[in-house]
């Protein structure tokens, strides 16, 4: 072969050397491209996954909006938004994560966390005791979860703070409504014992359920009133009347033959008492005064010191002593109180005198009156021949008399009549001769009432006084008096 033909040949060979490389190059940069297109994306998923690992939402969603590709912007934004709503529910801000779930519509699991977001708001608010808030939003949930027993137990709450607070009346109320939650029924038989004054639950329920929201107030406001009562704030002898004001001054009226009413004086007093014709008073400080008839030495009181409780019988004093002590003056020594000892309560009556110890078993100085059933007592009231004590339950006991009352907070009594206050503020009453009653059936809003011979004085709870029976010596004229603040 010539040298030009070899020439020739070379230069062919190497031209198609050089175009078959170029085609490789060309084809193989081809294929990177379109490689390297199609795993931009997936890098991209890659970075994104990685900016909401390390909690950089904003990265991550700028990552997102980077894709050309609606369908994947579509899809990396919603799963940026996730991401950002579960960060939100872990921070318990429950009101962005809420919303934040909502806007996600049904993607993943965010209908069922847009609901938990509420959930956990409406546990937040009962922990802190916005009842009302947390129930709305308990309410709005539909039935998830137990937001239905939620609703219960908020109402049962919210019941039993009321009842701490002193709103025994609304509390009442709201655990009527709550039926057998819990144990909402026995709270509510044990208010309604206490607002309506019946010593059977079962009884006290009935009441109370007939009883409006506002009766019941006044019914709980009376028992409040009562308890705050000094022990002798009024009382009667046998034609005057007398009565302590809020103020430690004393008010009296009706016969003054022996002084018996002079008291305009007095002041500072915590407990006044009266006898058929005198009146005592106990000061602060623990002595006591008396004025008024005194020929049997009733009035002799003058040094008494440690006193903390006075009682009057017709025609003699008491005082129970800070040591638990009685002492006494007037017609009939007494003699047996001399061995009275742990005594806390005292009262008189006619010729008799009857006092409490702890545990409420009664002591009687008159043996006609005496009895093994007067224990357990939280009151007593005495006569020459009979004693009648008042029980926690309400129950009354009478040695002498059969009295079938319930209710009773109070008992008072006189040689025609007992009487008995109810904590509803009606009294019931019992006429050795039924023709003697003035009509104390009809006297409403009653304290503490004291009975007499032939009137009966009654305290209401706006502090005036009721006197029924007989004035023939002006002891019934207490309209102007007004006792309680």
């Amino acid at each position: 072969m010539s040298h030009r033909r070899k020439k020739r040949s070379s230069v062919r060979r190497a031209a198609f050397l050089t175009a078959a490389i170029a085609t490789a190059l060309f084809f193989g940069c081809l294929f990177g491209a379109r490689t390297l297109m199609r795993r931009l994306p997936e890098r991209r998923a890659e970075r994104i996954e990685a900016a909401l690992s390390a909690g950089d939402i904003g990265t991550a969603r700028r990552l997102a909006e980077g894709f050309r590709d609606e369908a994947r912007r579509t899809e990396a934004l919603q799963r940026v938004d996730y991401a950002d709503a579960l960060r939100l529910f872990t921070l318990e801000e429950w009101d962005e994560a809420g919303a934040a779930f909502l806007r996600l519509g049904n993607y993943e699991n965010s209908a069922e966390l847009a609901r938990e977001s509420v959930y956990q708001k409406a546990l937040a608010a009962m922990g802190e005791r916005r009842w009302e808030d947390a129930a709305a939003l308990f309410g709005s949930l539909s039935g998830f979860r137990d937001s239905y027993d939620r609703l219960d137990e908020i109402g049962y709450l919210q019941a039993v703070e009321e009842a701490e607070s002193g709103e025994k009346a609304s509390a009442l109320q709201m655990f009527l409504r709550m039926g057998d939650y819990a144990d909402a029924r026995q709270r509510a038989e044990v208010l309604a014992v206490e607002l309506t004054g019946e010593s059977d639950p079962e009884t006290a329920l009935l009441l109370a359920r007939d009883l409006t929201p506002e009766e019941i107030a006044r019914r709980e406001q009376m028992i409040e009133r009562r308890a705050q009562l000094p022990a002798g704030v009024l009382d009667v002898g046998f034609y005057h009347t007398v009565g302590l004001r809020y103020d430690g001054t004393v008010l009296a009226a009706g016969d003054n033959e022996y002084g018996q009413c002079e008291v305009s004086d007095w002041h500072d007093m915590t407990q006044i008492a009266a006898g058929a014709y005198h009146t005592v008073g106990l000061r602060r400080d623990g002595t006591v005064a008396a004025v008024g008839r005194n020929t049997e030495n009733q009035c002799e009181v003058a040094g008494w010191t440690g006193v903390k409780m006075i009682a009057a019988a017709d025609y003699a004093t008491f005082g129970l002593l800070e040591d638990g002590t009685v002492v006494h003056t007037g017609f009939n020594d007494y003699a047996e109180a001399d061995g009275w000892t742990g005594v806390t309560f005292i009262t008189g009556g006619s010729y008799a005198l009857g006092g409490l110890r702890g545990g409420g078993t009664a002591l009687i100085s008159h043996l006609t009156a005496r009895s093994d059933e007067l224990t357990e007592l939280v009151d007593l009231c005495v006569n020459t021949a009979f004693a009648v004590g008042c029980r926690e339950d309400g129950t009354v006991v009478s040695p002498a008399v059969a009295l079938d009352w319930t209710g009773i907070v109070s008992v008072s009594a006189s040689g025609t009549a007992i009487l008995g206050v109810r904590s509803d503020g009606t009294v019931a009453a019992h006429f050795f001769r039924p023709g003697d009653d003035p009509g104390v059936g009809a006297v409403k809003h009653v304290l503490t009432a004291a009975a007499g011979g032939t009137h009966f004085a009654f305290l209401h709870d706006d502090g005036t006084v009721t006197v029924l029976g007989e004035n023939g010596h002006g002891e019934a004229e207490t309209g102007a008096w007004r006792l309680l603040r």
